[in-house]
């Protein structure tokens, strides 16, 4: 497992695959880790693929992170500043779960490094404030 600064945090993240290939970055569920794209990152690198599955702010190797660290702002632009700092130029972005809504919230923010997006069990749903909560 590598690091790369990210925003100022170290972010964990494992790359297979030829270097010279099309860049994948794989973006996990809530309260997983990169592991859980194992199995697929090694089908895309078989395939030729350049493959890059990181642990999300606060998750897996990077739990260090504080509550105030974590929020969907600093989850949808960690991927943004990682793609440039890894030097992957355009990629295909997917996503699981929450991963998927990163994917989803990169493409309408930072749609310049986008090959494309993809959202895998999640939701295209408009956001919503932390008051609408309240009541629950």
């Amino acid at each position: 497992m590598s690091t790369v600064d990210v925003n100022g945090t170290p972010i964990c993240y494992v790359e297979v695959g030829p270097s010279g290939g099309t860049p994948v970055l794989l973006s996990h569920s809530l309260f997983f880790d990169h592991t859980m794209f194992d199995e697929l990152a090694g089908l895309l690198a078989e395939q030729g693929y350049r493959v890059v599955s990181y642990d999300q702010r606060g998750q897996g190797a990077n739990l260090a992170a504080t509550r105030d660290e974590v929020s969907m702002d600093a989850l949808t632009d960690d991927p943004a500043t990682r793609i440039g700092a890894l030097g992957l130029g355009r990629v295909h972005v997917v996503g699981n779960s929450l991963g998927g809504f990163v994917a989803l919230r990169l493409a309408a923010r930072h749609p310049g490094p986008l090959i494309s997006a993809a959202a895998i069990g999640s939701s295209a749903e408009e956001e919503h404030s932390l008051a609408a909560f309240a009541p629950l």
